[in-house]
């Protein structure tokens, strides 16, 4: 007879959880409970009816006596075994090195660790049970070869869809492998006695790092302080509208002639910075193609005053569409100057620091890889420069006008 066994890792150390959906996997099930060792056991059993014999499973869980988001010492059986699986990873070849060390840093960041064992008759729900509990964990999974889940015919490593992250061989079926970091995890570090601004470095590094983007641990941002003071909401909503009217033009949905008309109309001039009403005034189409990057500069504004929920990681530009319209300032029965007045929120001071120091710190990536000749997959160079001069201008880095921002970098 045939007996079948992988392990599984997640992040996430919630053994109920597990139970609850192996429970959902297999709702007639009889299970039992039980403890050996470090080790919490579930035992289920699948009835099969009159005449045939009983289909049994296994789950062994464990985790680890501290959970965490990093790998730095011996702190008991998982973390010793995370250890040496994380070294046989760093052992294999590779075809794509960018997966395997996303796989690295994953591992870093286990807490808990399962395995399933079919022990009786169960080929088909092991199967199931398996590919169920990786999606549901967002669990990588280690397995043997020659097991009914095995992609490869020596030990290798699979992503929560079952796919081929890495084996003994090198070989993948992956592009990419996402590395995150639970809020709960992350909470300790509020807790420690460190200034503000350490407290953020280590914030932005840990998600630069979820990413496997460069870190500069020796990188200080000056600009950020306890003196640092944020545009004023009014300033921000004119902001806005004047890159609102940029962008039509720049995008072709108006012409400069019939901005100026409407900046004129509306009282919008004060607003204009010197190099947007020279635009305006002779939209080239390179000067065109450069404004276009300017929707960024509307996203992060947006995200200032709550109408966007978050800043997601740089690597698609802004949908301006999905602005709902009544949230916009310029466009059909809109009047921008009603736009200006209503506004009346913006982000707190730690929230757009926190997005400073983070951009800070991506753009040096950015400038550190180009230098070097490489590539960062999970950014784009030209959506950080233009988010991080917008947050530049926010935090008023330099006291530099609009304009001027490019100077600060």
């Amino acid at each position: 007879m045939q007996h079948y066994s992988c392990n599984l890792f997640s992040h996430n150390a919630d053994f109920d959880k597990i139970i609850n959906e192996t429970k959902k996997t297999f709702p007639t099930a009889i299970f039992e409970y039980g403890l050996k060792n470090e080790f919490k056991i579930i035992s289920l059993t699948i009835k099969s009816g009159f005449l045939k014999k009983d289909k049994k499973l296994n789950i062994s869980y464990r985790e680890r006596l501290n959970l965490s988001y990093t790998l730095e010492k011996n702190e008991g059986p998982l973390t010793s075994n995370l250890m040496a699986i994380k070294a046989l990873v760093e052992s294999f070849p590779s075809d794509n090195r960018v997966v395997k060390s996303l796989l690295i840093d994953k591992i870093k960041t286990i807490n808990c660790e399962f395995s399933i064992q079919m022990v009786q008759n169960s080929i088909p729900e092991f199967q199931q049970l398996v590919k169920w509990l990786a999606k549901a964990m967002e669990a990588i999974v280690m397995v043997e070869s020659q097991i009914i889940v095995s992609k490869s015919d020596s030990v290798h490593f699979l992503d929560e869809n079952l796919d081929l992250i890495i084996d003994s061989k090198g070989h993948n079926e992956i592009s990419e492998l996402e590395v995150k970091i639970e809020q709960k995890y992350l909470d300790p570090i509020k807790k420690v006695d460190l200034p503000e601004p350490e407290k953020r470095k280590l914030h932005s590094e840990l998600k630069l790092k979820q990413y496997n983007i460069k870190i500069n641990k020796e990188l200080i941002f000056d600009g950020l302080n306890q003196n640092t003071k944020i545009r004023g909401v009014t300033e921000i909503a004119e902001r806005i509208v004047s890159l609102a009217l940029t962008n039509l033009v720049a995008f072709n949905n108006i012409s400069g002639e019939q901005a100026i008309k409407y900046a004129s109309k509306n009282n919008l001039f004060n607003f204009l910075s010197p190099n947007e009403i020279e635009f305006l005034n002779d939209p080239s189409e390179k000067r065109r193609q450069q404004e276009t990057w300017k929707c960024e500069s509307i996203w992060v504004l947006m995200w200032a005053i709550k109408v966007v929920e978050e800043l997601k990681m740089p690597n698609e530009m802004a949908d301006l569409s999905k602005i709902p319209s009544s949230n916009y300032p310029i466009g059909s029965g809109l009047d921008p100057n009603m736009f200006i007045r209503t506004i009346s929120t913006t982000r707190t001071k730690s929230e757009i620091l926190d997005a400073a120091d983070l951009y800070y710190r991506m753009n040096w990536a950015v400038i550190d890889a180009k230098a070097n000749s490489e590539t960062i997959d999970s950014i784009n160079p030209g959506i950080v420069y233009e988010r991080l001069y917008t947050l530049y201008w926010l935090i008023n880095h330099g006291n530099a006008l609009w304009d001027d921002v490019a100077d600060q970098f």
